[in-house]
């Protein structure tokens, strides 16, 4: 099996009480699973221009990432992910982020067709919900305790 480097970025927002994500269903196991917005960090963007980008076209939802060296609202985590038959090892910054635009209107969503519109998640189902991941629910703990 194939193994790639990625480095990513992922918005962590909260909003009343749920934490934004969307449902991607892997193109090659047909897995749907509920995971944070966010993608690659591209050339010359930093990891919050990437979670703030990422967020809007995952979502259609505007957000704004706390401030940098703020304590308690990024980590950054390594590690495997299965994703289209390839495992990708990630070294994901995942950032509190603010939803700046209204939660009941996001602008329309036209990403990968593996993404299938979003969910808030009660804070009360984050285990259960990203079950899938340690790493990645560790990470997510982390910035909404």
């Amino acid at each position: 099996m194939t193994k790639k480097a990625r480095t990513r970025a992922s918005a962590v927002v909260v909003y009343g009480g749920r934490l934004l994500c969307i449902k991607a269903v892997d193109p090659h196991s047909k897995k749907v699973y509920l995971i944070l917005p966010g993608g690659e960090v591209e050339a010359g963007e930093t990891p919050e221009e990437a979670a703030v980008r990422e967020t809007y076209e995952e979502t259609g939802y505007k957000v704004e990432t706390y401030e940098r060296q703020a304590i308690g609202t990024r980590t950054t985590k390594r590690y495997d992910f299965l994703w289209n038959n390839i495992v990708y090892d990630c070294t994901t910054h995942f950032l509190r982020a603010e939803l700046i635009s209204s939660v009941h209107s996001p602008d329309k969503v036209d990403d990968a067709d593996y993404i299938k519109g979003y969910e808030w998640v009660d804070l009360t189902k984050l285990n259960e919900t990203f079950d899938y991941h340690k790493d990645i629910l560790d990470a997510i703990m982390e910035l909404t305790e």
